[in-house]
């Protein structure tokens, strides 16, 4: 069952053990990968990003999120990071939406992020730049990301 999660920390390793990273989730870990549909059904463990919020510890508690490792934010020299997480938890998103996925539920990201993007506002002086990314577009001109186009119509 950790085929493909153990492939991709395979991959990393190299760096991952030389240098510290952070991590935000994105579709592929609200899935299962290995149970296919002639397998039964996936397996709570496999569900609802539960081995990237297994695998990974990201500071949200410090940051005012309880969403686990879902979204978070960070300063680190000049700069304030913000994580957010492009899947769940916000008018429209995908995974909320998926038939068999249907994975959510970590809380209100939006306030946190109005939030969030407040206080960072008001530390512009000691953190003058401002990152936040994601794992899909928030804009993009593809078909295939439609859904960022409804979920974010104002970007």
């Amino acid at each position: 069952i950790n085929a493909e999660y153990m492939g991709f920390f395979e991959a990393v390793e190299p760096a991952a053990s030389a240098m510290a990273y952070m991590a935000c989730p994105g579709n592929h870990e609200a899935v299962c990968h290995n149970a296919g549909i002639f397998e039964g059904p996936c397996p709570p463990v496999l569900r609802n990003f539960t081995p990237y919020n297994t695998r990974f510890r990201m500071p949200s508690d410090v940051s005012g999120s309880r969403a686990e490792n879902m979204w978070y934010s960070y300063d680190y020299g000049m700069v304030h990071f913000v994580s957010i997480d492009t899947e769940t938890d916000f008018p429209k998103a995908p995974m909320q939406q998926a038939i068999f996925d249907n994975a959510g539920g970590f809380g209100d990201q939006l306030a946190w992020l109005e939030a969030d993007l407040k206080r960072a506002a008001a530390n512009r002086a000691t953190t003058p730049w401002l990152i936040v990314h994601g794992h899909r577009p928030l804009y993009t001109t593809c078909p295939q990301e439609l859904v960022e186009k409804i979920a974010f119509p104002n970007v």
